[in-house]
């Protein structure tokens, strides 16, 4: 017996969904140079910044530093803690310590800053749930940045 699927609409919500990934938390960053924000270590946890406006530039230690600007998406796979700042070498803010408007349980509004230029961001933390997944995320570099504005 030959049985054929139909075409999978969205192959990439499928590919999640088959990993297993996991929202853990969401949030809606607004920024005002200068700032800077330190992201703690979190195991087992991929990190994503997606700038809506504005732009950034992300450390993360042994790493070279990436500048991310509007549309740019940043992925840092292995819950490395890093930092997320108007420029290099600013004193940075920790994350927990710093008043966060909490909209649900998964979703909160951060604002920092001074009064300088704006940037949004939309930051995710992420689990794999799929013993398999968790393993394929290994093999990542430390930092992933997709300019989604550059032709394939």
């Amino acid at each position: 017996m030959d049985i054929t699927l139909p075409p999978v609409a969205d192959p990439v919500g499928e590919a999640l969904h088959f990993l297993r990934l996991s929202g853990t938390f969401y949030c809606r960053s607004e920024f005002s140079a200068p700032w800077a924000l330190a992201l703690p270590p979190m195991e087992h946890c991929l990190m994503l910044h997606v700038v809506t406006s504005g732009r950034c530039v992300l450390e993360i230690e042994g790493a070279p530093q990436s500048r991310i600007q509007p549309g740019d998406l940043a992925l840092v796979p292995h819950g490395r803690g890093h930092v997320i700042a108007s420029a290099a070498g600013l004193v940075a803010a920790k994350l927990f310590e710093l008043p966060r408007e909490q909209v649900s349980e998964r979703y909160e509004i951060l604002r920092l800053g001074g009064e300088g230029e704006r940037t949004t961001m939309i930051c995710g933390l992420f689990q794999f749930d799929d013993p398999a997944a968790q393993q394929l995320v290994t093999l990542l570099p430390d930092v992933i940045t997709v300019d989604t504005w550059a032709t394939p």
